[in-house]
């Protein structure tokens, strides 16, 4: 019995395929274009849905700051 890996997707793959399963209103069909569970998609749905406002927000991101500090 083999160990399973565990899938990492590219950010811009799970924004694209995100912003895809809004537009045409069917996480169902493209999570299965892509080949990716449907509940995974629901989930990065879910976190667009949570955090997206993140991407407008003034000053520096957490990772700037980390940076600046190395």
């Amino acid at each position: 019995m083999g160990v399973k890996k565990i899938r990492q997707y590219h950010p811009a793959f799970k924004f694209r395929v995100v912003l895809e399963s809004f537009v045409k209103g069917n996480v169902a069909g493209v999570a299965r274009k892509y080949g990716i569970n449907a509940n995974q998609l629901s989930s990065w749905r879910r976190q667009l849905i949570d955090k997206g406002s993140l991407v407008f927000q003034s000053g520096k991101t957490n990772r700037e700051k980390q940076l600046e500090k190395s």
